[in-house]
């Protein structure tokens, strides 16, 4: 095969996935407004969990959960999506946990908020703090990777009782 041809085939297979899930991040977008499936949901089933957005710290979240049982949050980095851990999901399902991995605000179908200051460590913070009352829960682990970590790094401001870190 074709050198250039690989590398072609190569790009489709790393931005694909990150096209399809930033396409359906407006309420304007082209999945939303037709007859075609949002390409997110038809992900998440494929790897065991169903979509839905839940209010969180003032604005919409959309998260991705499956399974039942304690509940495990997945926090991604930058700049990714839900989508990264979509590997994790079914293996945490099979072990008896319930898992919930948002889109974190401003990326993939979560509300986009206009002002710079909105991205700030606390403000993420609370957004995981936010999933985890709006699913009723009292307890949570929350995993983070890349960017997702730091954020954790200040849930003891806010919620002593609700997470382990």
């Amino acid at each position: 095969m074709p050198q250039h041809r690989l590398w072609f085939r190569l790009k489709i297979l790393i931005f694909l996935p990150l096209l399809l899930t930033t396409c359906s991040m407006s309420s304007n977008n082209f999945f939303n407004n037709s007859l075609m499936p949002d390409p997110t949901a038809l992900m998440a089933e494929k790897f065991g969990g169903h979509v839905r957005s839940v209010e969180s710290n003032g604005i919409k979240i959309r998260i991705v959960e499956a399974g039942e049982g304690p509940l495990i949050v997945l926090v991604h980095g930058w700049p990714e999506s839900w989508y990264s851990w979509r590997h994790q999901i079914p293996v945490l399902v099979a072990a008896g946990y319930s898992v919930v991995v948002p889109d974190m605000r401003g990326y993939g179908g979560s509300e986009i908020p206009q002002s710079i200051e909105d991205y700030n460590i606390l403000e993420l913070t609370a957004d995981v703090v936010g999933i985890v009352s709006a699913l009723e829960v009292e307890t949570a682990v929350v995993v983070g990777h890349d960017w997702g970590r730091p954020s954790l790094g200040s849930q003891h401001y806010f919620i002593q009782k609700c997470l382990r870190r």
